[in-house]
């Protein structure tokens, strides 16, 4: 296994959903933890709701092929004294359509950061991985991804509008360097005689050629296989 960039909130979503409602843009949350600002995404809603905010994340490896274990830190709190349970999730889609990435289980209930968070200083979580990972997904998948936080508010009598703020967020992990076929394997018909690996033909005008070398794209890489 390969270690995976760190992955940072960098636009906003377009697909997802986002009604938290106060300073939703990408900017406040996209820097490291170890930079982070304090500007933050606000949820300040005092009503027995479930609110989502939704940004896009940044590349992942050139070289990647799946992605095998997924972990999030992020940096949030209360703005002030509660009077309402507000609990905090996460969880990762697919921006295009919605396929799960990573999440509290493969059906993509989102994971429980906090249940009534009560800390009125920015604060980091510990690192902590996602429960499922989908580790078919390629690096097509991944890069049209977009990270999900979910604000529940249970109101208990006049509530409060000491909403949920997020500073930041990484998300970390490991993955498998992606590896294209193996072309030794590879046989052609010529002349109805099949033809093994660098001995290969291929037919260009009706005439058959012999493969002298051949090249595959990894990761906008080209790479020589044979």
């Amino acid at each position: 296994m390969a270690t995976l960039n760190t992955l940072l909130v960098n636009a906003n979503s377009v697909n997802g959903t986002r009604n938290w409602n106060t300073n939703m843009d990408y900017t406040n949350i996209d820097e490291t933890i170890a930079g982070a600002d304090a500007a933050a995404i606000i949820d300040n809603t005092n009503g027995s709701t479930s609110q989502v905010a939704s940004f896009l994340l940044s590349a992942v490896n050139a070289d990647l092929g799946n992605i095998d274990t997924l972990s999030w830190q992020i940096r949030y709190r209360v703005n002030g004294a509660q009077i309402n349970t507000r609990n905090l999730y996460v969880r990762i889609v697919r921006e295009s359509d919605g396929t799960v990435l990573a999440a509290n289980t493969s059906g993509g209930a989102f994971q429980l950061v906090e249940a009534g968070v009560s800390n009125t200083t920015f604060s980091n979580s510990t690192v902590t991985g996602f429960n499922y990972v989908n580790t078919s997904a390629n690096k097509t998948a991944w890069n049209d991804a977009r990270i999900e936080f979910q604000n529940t508010v249970s109101k208990y009598h006049g509530g409060d509008s000491n909403g949920m703020e997020i500073d930041t967020v990484e998300i970390t992990g490991t993955y498998t360097i992606y590896v294209g076929a193996d072309f030794t394997k590879l046989k052609v018909n010529v002349g109805d005689v099949w033809k093994d690996g660098a001995d290969g033909y291929i037919n260009v005008a009706d005439v058959w050629k012999k493969i002298e070398a051949m090249w595959v794209n990894v990761g906008d890489t080209w790479k020589q296989i044979m």
